[in-house]
């Protein structure tokens, strides 16, 4: 009597494709400079820090864990389910209890994020964007050159577990990003349809060619060291030919 009506664990709100409703609460600071050395010499740099502390977690979730697991725990016991696929073929025998224990696993997990950063946000991100144009009597006039770099600092990805609980202050951390951009472009003026501006850019994206995975989930394998369960790809070393025609 206490599933009766209860959805599908795997097809809620943040099991599956889903994503549950948090709350968090974010302090920023940010401090922004831009210099110019000469007339032709543009530099900006930018440097903040974003606190995001989870406050509250599983907030659609937690209703239904009240309703419909926390009351029968007690009277579940370890039987055995008899599972099958579309594919036919008998999946491992999994009990009642196994069941129950997952489910109190993953609340665990994300119950130990509450008081602490929010997993898989960057604490610390930083911008330097330069560019310098040549002088209009130069033999390089309408040249201009630049650069990006991006700095983000290496975010939480997971928690270790102690005794089998997870450890909020024992935080497993990925991986820091440093990503460099430099460009080259040339500009003119000209009579084509009624006059205006035109310019050709060729740009190197990802110049040292960082990667190409990062973690961004990770559980405790055991020994207190991180196993990643899931890693993003970041785009290899790329080159880019853009032009623009201003009228």
């Amino acid at each position: 009597s206490y599933i009766v009506g209860s959805p599908i664990w795997e097809d809620y709100a943040g099991n599956g494709l889903w994503s549950d409703v948090v709350n968090e609460s974010t302090d920023g600071y940010e401090l922004e400079m831009t210099i110019n050395p000469t007339d032709n010499w543009r530099i900006m740099m930018n440097v903040s820090k974003n606190d995001a502390l989870l406050s509250e977690t599983f907030i659609l979730t937690t209703p239904w864990y009240d309703q419909f697991v926390a009351p029968a725990k007690a009277d579940w016991q370890a039987g055995t389910l008899d599972l099958e696929n579309e594919f036919l073929y008998e999946l491992p025998d999994v009990s009642i209890a196994d069941t129950i224990r997952e489910i109190d696993r993953k609340f665990a997990f994300h119950r130990a994020e509450v008081g602490g950063q929010t997993i898989r946000t960057n604490t610390w991100l930083m911008n330097l964007v330069t560019s310098y144009s040549f002088d209009r009597d130069s033999a390089l006039k309408g040249f201009r050159i630049g650069g990006t770099l991006r700095y983000r600092d290496a975010p939480v990805v997971g928690f270790q577990e102690v005794d089998g609980e997870f450890r909020a202050d024992l935080p497993f951390l990925g991986q820091s990003v440093f990503n460099t951009d430099i460009f080259v472009s040339y500009g003119a003026k000209s009579e084509f349809l009624g006059g205006g501006n035109w310019d050709l850019t060729f740009r190197i994206r990802n110049l040292t060619d960082e990667g190409p995975y990062y973690p961004n989930t990770a559980v405790d394998n055991g020994f207190g060291d991180p196993f990643y369960l899931q890693y993003i790809h970041m785009t290899p070393r790329s080159y880019e030919l853009s032009g623009r025609y201003r009228f």
